[in-house]
């Protein structure tokens, strides 16, 4: 069979075990997930040569519109992530001389998204911490650790008491524990390096949290919330918060919420947006302003009432 005979799903499993060598683990299993779930059947015994850019945008449009039939189980990110796999593996062939070069840009439908973040109100929060504070449970240090700093669930899962520097009171954070699909449908966790770039950050360490922290034995190796060479894994301490909301009787948010919460009070506090966005390991300063900086009625009124009181001084 000649080159240009190639049958995508053929090609696309072997393209990604030699991909496999240049990716992390986690980056992987994502995309090998993607190949399994979609390509490998959206294409079954299509041709390489048969690959153009009206194909791609066909399929991008079949895709989103799968989604919005089936209760928006594929969102328009979902099959942005698959064509970026695809993609990375058309490239792969044509660098190879399987197929002739082509437009790979594609569009996407426009989507009115309604992004709200959950905010956990202070006395909500009062309630968590107070009911940790009786709580006999190492991991339920992970719930103020998220309070305090706004770290990601896999980031606070794998710290250790080496990233703790009790001398110039700061958290080092170089590592994020996941659990991740294997190809053989099964999954396991790991540790893997952080989101991004970015996510490589010191935070400072508050006196409350050292306090917390260094009241256990410490032994440089051992993991924060088991105080074990064996980690505790997110699902568990989504469990361990779920467990706390129930006996304060808070209604139920997700984890994610503590980072959440973390970073709008930052924000309430006047605190410069660059300084949040590294504290939240933010690959741009404009992930931090889209999520959290929305002005509400009182500071839209306010700015008007600032520009008018100008406007009419001056002129």
């Amino acid at each position: 069979m000649s080159k240009n005979q190639l049958i995508y799903n053929d090609f696309v499993i072997t393209w990604i075990e030699y991909h496999k060598q240049f990716i992390k683990e986690s980056t992987y299993a994502n995309y090998r997930n993607i190949v399994d779930n979609h390509l490998a059947k959206d294409f079954f015994e299509v041709e390489l040569n048969d690959f153009n850019n009206i194909l791609l945008q066909k399929y991008v449009i079949k895709k989103c519109k799968y989604g919005a039939v089936n209760g928006g189980s594929l969102t328009v990110k979902t099959v942005k992530d698959i064509i970026v796999v695809l993609k990375l593996s058309l490239r792969y062939a044509f660098k190879n001389e399987y197929i002739d070069s082509f437009d790979l840009s594609v569009k996407y439908p426009k989507v009115t998204t309604n992004t709200k973040i959950t905010i956990i109100p202070n006395k909500d929060i009062s309630k968590i911490i107070n009911e940790v504070n009786k709580s006999t449970d190492i991991r339920d240090c992970g719930i103020i650790i998220a309070i305090l700093t706004g770290l990601r669930i896999g980031e606070i899962c794998a710290l250790k008491y080496s990233d703790i520097c009790f001398k110039s009171n700061s958290i080092s954070i170089s590592r994020t524990l996941q659990r991740i699909y294997t190809k053989e449908n099964k999954t396991k966790i790991i540790e893997t390096s952080p989101k991004t770039s970015s996510s490589y950050r010191d935070i400072p360490l508050a006196m409350e949290l050292k306090h917390l922290i260094s009241g256990n034995s410490i032994n440089d190796n051992f993991y924060i919330l088991s105080n074990s060479v064996f980690p505790v894994e997110p699902r568990l301490l989504r469990k361990r918060f779920n467990y706390i909301l129930k006996q304060s009787k808070t209604p139920h948010y997700k984890f994610h919420a503590l980072r959440h919460t973390f970073a709008t009070k930052c924000i309430e506090a006047r605190i410069d947006y660059k300084t949040i966005s590294v504290l939240l390991g933010h690959s741009n300063i404009n992930t931090t302003l889209n999520l959290y900086v929305h002005p509400n009625a009182s500071q839209k009124k306010k700015a008007i009432t600032k520009l008018t009181s100008l406007m009419l001084n001056k002129y």
